[in-house]
């Protein structure tokens, strides 16, 4: 995280740590075997001209169906994230980025592009962005009951947090 951190320093749009890393960054107790950023469309190229001696898929908006379903009222409902998408290997990790991503669950319709003010941490002296939890939390909630294990694991690193 600390190369990704200093390469994507001059980044002018916005850009953020999520997923797995982003969570266990923030004390959250899961594991990750990669790293997300989370940005807009803008960011998303932005981030691919300093990346591009990694890259391994350029930006394209893409649709996928994530492995783990949502449980809405006891049925099992496919979870969907379409976004301005690019993937690369940074010594070795491999870095999903995510521009203006949307969710939608079922047939719902399409949500609005996730907007946050990221958190911060101190990485070595420098300041991390991050995604922050109270946005990860909501978005597990909306995903419905088979993601409350991660509900539980986001309250449970909040508290800690807090001291409580």
């Amino acid at each position: 995280m600390i190369k990704l951190d200093g390469l994507l320093k001059e980044i002018d749009e916005g850009w953020a740590v999520g997923g797995d890393a982003g969570e266990i960054v923030q004390g959250v107790n899961v594991t990750a075997d990669h790293l997300e950023i989370l940005t807009t469309k803008k960011g998303c190229s932005e981030i691919d001209a300093v990346l591009e001696p990694y890259r391994m898929l350029a930006p394209k908006e893409t649709e996928k169906t994530l492995d783990k379903a949502s449980i809405v009222e006891g049925n099992p409902l496919p979870v969907c994230v379409k976004s301005e998408y690019a993937e690369y290997s940074v010594e070795q990790v491999r870095v999903e980025v995510y521009g203006d991503m949307r969710i939608k669950v079922g047939e719902r319709d399409w949500s609005d592009p996730l907007q946050f003010t990221p958190t911060t941490v101190n990485l070595v002296g420098r300041l991390l962005p991050l995604v922050p939890l109270e946005l990860v939390d909501r978005v597990y909630r909306y995903l419905g009951d088979n993601w409350s294990d991660r509900v539980r694991k986001i309250s449970e690193a909040v508290k800690k947090k807090r001291g409580v």
